[in-house]
């Protein structure tokens, strides 16, 4: 076998961290050794954190290093303290203030531990090539530093847009002003941008001023992560699952005022529907949704679960759910993680989505349907006739074939021919 080149890879979220943001990072690190790269990963030591994955640090092949190191910034030393990330509404005013008083972000005190362990690697290993993953923006300027510092060809990727996303929310004018300056030398300066939607890739086109060297990497799906899953026990009811967070972007609220408005036009329902939330709540309550809307006996939210037990229930379902309810200037492009498991179920996919979300393959292929978050008879007529539907035998099933190109081992060798490219230029 021929010696493995090295990449040095800037993530402050990785495993043990949990969510669908640290999934991608984890991915690339787990087939890069196919394509000839080892991962080299810098990362921070364990912080506070809404979710937490050990199974995820199984897939890492024995090929990568990964160095964990300390920092100042608000997570990490909230877990120094003992304090644990918990869910509903918390902390709102602590970071507040920290989003006025950390810049770029709230890890800008990871930076100064990234770089010099970065730099500690470089005088150990031989680095072929520098790959940051945004958010945060600190991982950015961490791999910029050492960018600058060691001359070594450097790839920016962005899991979100920067200043216009779902969740960017710069604290001031001055603060939005600053980042655009940060974001314009970053990208101008990388050697290659990835970005994980057309939109996105898009505005950092523009940003560069040029076309050549900006690639799209979409988020995906894993093969082996389908593969022996312990699904729970069947259920006679249509069962729709959502996995993923709960939070303002993407809120429960549509769906459960839709299901209630379906149930009072027709209450024999009940006995044949089972929604089930998987995933944290951030700043939601909502448990006291569902008692508001009346449906402990139709709603059930499991919390957050390890990936492959959240998929288990995924795969196990009659159809899937997105939620996608942001306000529609900032859904233009949104990158849908979980869009790309879902079709890999080969379930019919409810999204409920503001206009301009990034969902043109589900509207493609014709798997599912989009609707409005505001649209509530078209939400409940959807899934009354999908209930009918089951009743009857008669649901729509689809296959997998055409999600290939979503497939993470494809996506992986995506990156690794930029790898090439940018080591061999």
């Amino acid at each position: 076998m021929s010696t493995l080149r090295n990449v040095l890879i800037l993530s402050y979220y990785f495993p043990p961290m949990g969510l669908g943001g640290v999934q991608r990072v984890q991915k690339f690190v787990k087939y890069l050794p196919l394509f000839g790269w080892r991962p080299i990963v810098v990362t921070v030591k364990d912080v506070a954190y809404y979710g937490r994955d050990e199974s995820l640090l199984r897939e890492l092949p024995p090929e990568a290093l990964v160095y964990r190191t300390g920092s100042y910034d608000p997570l990490r030393v909230a877990h120094r303290m003992g304090v644990q990330a918990g869910e509903g509404k918390t902390g709102n005013g602590v970071r507040k203030l920290a989003k006025w008083l950390l810049f770029p972000d709230n890890q800008t005190l990871w930076v100064p531990f990234a770089v010099q362990c970065a730099k500690n690697i470089i005088r150990e290993h031989k680095i072929d090539a520098l790959f940051s993953t945004f958010p945060p923006g600190s991982a950015h300027l961490a791999g910029y530093m050492v960018h600058r510092s060691s001359g070594i060809p450097w790839v920016v990727d962005y899991r979100d847009s920067w200043l216009d996303g779902e969740f960017s929310r710069p604290a001031s004018n001055i603060h939005y002003a600053m980042l655009k300056i940060l974001n314009h030398k970053f990208t101008r300066r990388a050697n290659h941008v990835t970005a994980v939607t057309s939109h996105i890739a898009g505005q950092l086109s523009d940003l560069r001023g040029d076309n050549g060297d900006t690639t799209v990497i979409s988020n995906g799906y894993d093969p082996e992560d389908f593969q022996g899953l312990d699904e729970p026990p069947p259920d006679d009811r249509f069962t729709l699952t959502y996995c993923g967070t709960l939070n303002e972007a993407r809120h429960p609220g549509p769906l459960l005022e839709s299901i209630r408005h379906l149930l009072d036009q027709y209450p024999e329902m009940s006995d044949h529907l089972h929604i089930k939330l998987v995933g944290a709540s951030i700043d939601l309550d909502v448990d006291g949704l569902i008692d508001y809307y009346r449906l402990p006996n139709v709603v059930t939210r499991l919390g957050y679960l390890p990936h492959r037990e959240a998929l288990a229930h995924l795969a196990a379902s009659d159809a899937v759910l997105l939620l996608v309810t942001s306000e529609p200037s900032r859904a233009s492009g949104v990158p849908t993680g979980k869009f790309y498991e879902c079709a890999a179920t080969g379930r019919p996919v409810l999204a409920i989505a503001t206009d301009g979300s990034g969902l043109a393959w589900l509207k493609k292929t014709g798997r599912g349907f989009i609707v409005s978050p505001r649209d509530t008879g078209g939400i409940s007529n959807v899934i009354g006739s999908w209930i009918r539907q089951h009743a009857e035998g008669v649901l729509p099933a689809y296959g997998v074939t055409d999600t290939e190109a979503f497939s993470r081992p494809n996506l992986t060798g995506q990156l690794a021919r930029i790898l090439d490219h940018v080591s061999n230029t």
